[in-house]
């Protein structure tokens, strides 16, 4: 994502950056699967652990949502690293791409039986990736508010929501393919594979 912040009048709408600037919701997708899908049913069916401490880790990101707004609002006033939107972003991704190898290692430990060390590693796993998600979110809505002129920038932002939602199917399709049933070595290369993808994207 290369698109700058500059001032509104000089903003021309193109459905080329558009989509370009969308190809970030593909990581966003298949995090989101990885962790309230796949992870969710390994742990549960797999493992047959409750479903309660994992319904609370999954909803843990939505009681950091104030991180959202504060992201937001320091991108619009603050550069960070010389940039007001994309670093901040790619921050965020960052984050998330750490929480999916803490993952990895936290699902070891659930399955064998390491009880203590799994829940605090899934715990930090979950931390990071909520705090990449909302660092991330608003300040992805923001650049591509930021790259078309107002009477665009619904289009624009409806855009790439509606990449976000039609990768959800695409990526569970897919990563059901590749982990029909839970091993330990092709779960560790479905995440790396996450982390790859969605650190390119």
């Amino acid at each position: 994502m290369t698109v700058t912040k500059e001032p509104v009048g000089e903003q021309t709408f193109s459905i080329w950056r558009t989509l370009r600037l969308g190809t970030f919701q593909v990581g966003s997708a298949m995090g989101d699967v990885l962790l309230a899908g796949i992870w969710n049913r390994i742990v549960i069916s797999d493992f047959g652990l409750p479903a309660w401490p994992v319904g609370l880790l999954i909803a843990m990101r939505y009681f950091m949502t104030p991180l959202s707004i504060w992201a937001g609002n320091r991108s619009d006033n603050r550069p960070l690293f010389g940039s007001y939107r994309t670093s901040y972003i790619w921050l965020g991704r960052g984050l998330m791409l750490i929480a999916f190898l803490v993952l990895g290692t936290a699902t070891v430990e659930l399955e064998i039986a390491n009880y203590v060390a799994g829940w605090a590693l899934a715990f930090a796993s979950f931390l990071l990736y909520g705090m990449g998600t909302l660092l991330s979110g608003s300040v992805f809505l923001a650049l591509v508010r930021d790259s078309a002129p107002p009477s665009k920038q619904g289009i624009a932002i409806g855009l790439v929501e509606t990449i976000l939602i039609a990768m959800f199917p695409v990526v569970a399709i897919g990563f059901s393919r590749m982990l029909t049933s839970y091993d330990r070595a092709a779960f560790w290369q479905l995440l790396i594979t996450v982390v790859a993808i969605a650190g390119f994207f």
